[in-house]
């Protein structure tokens, strides 16, 4: 594609993002013109909005795949030379945040979590009205144990934009993992309310009811989740768990074997936690032997 091509579709991209702001492809397709053009910093970028639009979009995770499996080939030397062409083009350009963004992965990628907090600091404030800058300031200070700071700035960017849905889930998500579960439970609540259709609300809805061991109300919001997304491979693992704990052990494998099988297609698979489901498998097969070989869906 030529030079002016380029930038005559840009402008088309950048036409259509600011008036359908929440649409995903806009996102996807800016992101894979930059890598065209072997900006690997700014398709990371926009790649990075298209997933916190639709977190569980194959076609989205395949492209975030490839572009980092490119950015993790170069080299120290050469992410050197990528920090100064940033720096000296953050003096000329309009879009300094994603500049500032770029920064931040590029200083991520060399462990630096010092320049790495500068850059998505300036990108958040650059930014005040968009809240994927702050979320993901949010999840680089998760990272390094900074949670209570993550979730000051995952409530300022909710009390910006309560319609943000990303926002709450990423809060509820801190709050799960804080072992806070009334306060996640009030965060999903919500954004259920904000949005009925939001299948990653009802997963973590579930992993909620999971840990209070109220497993009926954890299995129908899986199965919901499902429902409305029915490619989600954690899902069916702690839905196993969950038949496991109710004693249910036909419909335990049967949902391991499908995360098992569902899993391994992904390019990022969780290998550990394949092996996991597998030995799971073994175990309830030894403990409990069946007169036939078929297990039902649950």
């Amino acid at each position: 594609m030529k030079q002016g091509k380029y930038a005559e579709t840009m402008k088309l991209l950048s036409e259509s993002i600011r008036k359908s702001p929440s649409d995903d492809c806009f996102y996807a397709l800016s992101s894979i013109i930059y890598f065209r053009k072997n900006d690997l910093p700014h398709a990371l970028v926009y790649n990075g909005i298209s997933l916190q639009i639709q977190p569980v979009s194959s076609k989205n995770r395949i492209l975030q795949c490839l572009l980092l499996s490119h950015f993790k080939k170069m080299q120290s030397l050469e992410l050197d030379e990528e920090m100064k062409k940033y720096e000296k083009a953050l003096s000329s350009s309009k879009d300094k945040a994603s500049l500032d963004h770029a920064m931040g992965e590029i200083s991520l990628l060399r462990k630096n979590y010092e320049k790495a907090l500068l850059y998505y600091g300036k990108a958040a404030e650059a930014n005040k009205d968009e809240n994927f800058f702050k979320r993901k300031l949010a999840e680089l200070l998760v990272s390094i144990k900074k949670q209570d700071a993550a979730g000051i700035i995952l409530k300022e960017a909710i009390k910006s934009n309560p319609q943000d849905n990303l926002s709450r889930l990423q809060l509820a998500h801190l709050y799960i993992a804080g072992n806070n579960l009334e306060a996640a439970l009030r965060e999903l609540d919500e954004a259920c309310r904000v949005n009925p259709g939001d299948s990653i609300a009802r997963y973590f809805k579930g992993i909620v009811y999971k840990k209070q061991k109220k497993y009926y109300e954890a299995l129908f919001e899986f199965k919901t989740a499902l429902s409305l997304e029915p490619l989600i491979p954690d899902v069916l693992f702690d839905m196993a768990e969950t038949y496991e704990a109710i004693h249910k052990p036909d419909a335990a494998v049967f949902l391991y074997r499908k995360y098992d099988v569902l899993e391994n297609r992904q390019f990022d698979e969780d290998k550990d936690k394949i092996v996991e489901a597998r030995r799971r498998i073994d175990n309830i097969n030894e403990e409990q032997p069946r007169k036939g070989s078929s297990r039902k869906s649950p």
